[in-house]
């Protein structure tokens, strides 16, 4: 019965996900009932042991738990208190203690994973099939899907960076590791897949997005090189053919990429830090505590109109939970790292698939207001549980979460 309420339970944060992507939206103005069912699923997935266990306090619970215990609390006073007493609008409240639920995400859904390898595979796979649901969402009226409106940003999502890496990954480490005729499908069909999640990073030039992925698929054919050298100088052969034969599409991306910087350079994402700063540091309980949940501030990145967000989770928790909040969240950031940073070596195609689209919602994107950067940060401590997966009956070595 025990066993049968947690596949339930996993059913239900399954289905959340599935939904979210093709009907949802990332960060909706008037939520309805797509997203009251994805958030009723959520409650259900999580159940009461989920809330319990967040609330409670434990010497034995991993550090980034009790660092994100100390993020929530924080938020939930100092934030709260600071949009009350500031007289911030309430709804502009409720979508940053919505963010800073996505945030503590991990805490939520720690007890449906601890000590289930199996769960983690499950929960990769759904935010890739998220990912795969934004990607074709944001370029195509999919019969059965919403429509993917432009203020949606769907190609934003980490999840989607986190499927073209995830996927494109897994087809090289497939092709170089084990060259079967079973591992070369499957290689071939997360291959079509992830050029289905690159279409609309590259049509609409999202160049952090294309720049990581680049990067990250250079760093796992060196590892390629590093372990079995001849399969991956074919598979460096065949990608080289494959770049030739694509290169006047692959062309065009990069020509439309350099005239985006040569028109926006840096979207103001430093600008955009400075004026946080002045905007909290006029005073000292500000600069200390930021301005509270709800908090507006005149954005040079937006043509200097006011508005309730930033480019960026850590520039966000500065205006809104000053210097102390910023801390706590930079602590809780870095020690889920550091629990994540044994991935590396058991999975790197999900290590480089998690790092990217992470670090770009810290430092670049506002999408760390959505789902998808809770379910990506709870992928990291998801599979900080499992330090030897093998002892689980579960293999890593192409990077991919699989049963044997």
């Amino acid at each position: 019965m025990h066993m049968d309420m947690y596949k339930l339970r996993l059913g239900f944060l399954c289905l959340a996900v599935l939904i979210y992507g093709a009907w949802g939206s990332p960060t909706p103005d008037a939520p309805g009932v797509v997203e009251l069912a994805v958030g009723v699923l959520l409650a259900l997935a999580i159940g009461a042991d989920g809330l319990a266990g967040t609330l409670m306090f434990s010497a034995k619970a991993p550090l980034w738990f009790r660092v994100g215990q100390a993020v929530l609390v924080f938020g939930l006073s100092a934030g709260i208190i600071g949009g009350i007493l500031a007289g911030h609008d309430a709804g502009a409240m409720a979508r940053d203690l919505a963010a800073l639920g996505f945030m503590v995400l991990p805490l939520l859904l720690c007890p449906l994973f601890q000590g289930r390898p199996e769960a983690g595979r499950v929960l990769v796979l759904a935010v890739v099939a998220l990912g795969l649901l934004f990607a074709l969402r944001a370029r195509l009226q999919v019969p059965g899907l919403a429509a993917g409106e432009a203020l949606y940003y769907l190609a934003n999502m980490p999840s989607v960076l986190f499927a073209a890496v995830f996927l494109a990954g897994s087809a090289m480490m497939g092709f170089v590791q084990r060259f079967t005729l079973r591992s070369v499908a499957l290689a071939l069909v997360f291959m079509v897949l992830a050029g289905v999640v690159l279409w609309p990073l590259a049509e609409t030039q999202q160049r952090a997005s294309l720049g990581v992925f680049a990067l990250s698929m250079a760093c796992l054919y060196g590892l390629c090189l590093w372990c079995q050298p001849r399969r991956a100088l074919v598979v460096g052969g065949v990608l080289a053919l494959g770049l030739w034969a694509l290169w006047p599409e692959i062309g065009a991306v990069v020509s439309d990429v350099e005239r985006k910087t040569a028109l926006v350079g840096g979207n103001m994402r430093f600008e955009e830090w400075r004026a946080v700063w002045e905007e909290i540091s006029e005073h000292p309980p500000s600069l200390l505590l930021g301005q509270g949940w709800g908090a507006h501030f005149s954005s040079p990145a937006v043509a200097d109109i006011r508005v309730n967000y930033t480019h960026g989770l850590l520039s966000s928790l500065l205006l809104k939970t000053g210097i102390a909040g910023l801390g706590l969240g930079l602590v809780y950031l870095a020690v889920l790292a550091r629990a994540g940073w044994a991935l590396w070596g058991r999975a790197p195609v999900v290590a480089l698939a998690l790092a990217g689209p992470l670090l770009i919602d810290v430092f670049l994107y506002a999408s760390f207001k959505s789902l998808d950067f809770g379910l990506v940060l709870s992928l990291v401590a998801v599979l900080s549980f499992y330090g030897d997966d093998r002892a689980h009956g579960v293999e890593t070595d192409r990077g991919v979460l699989y049963p044997r």
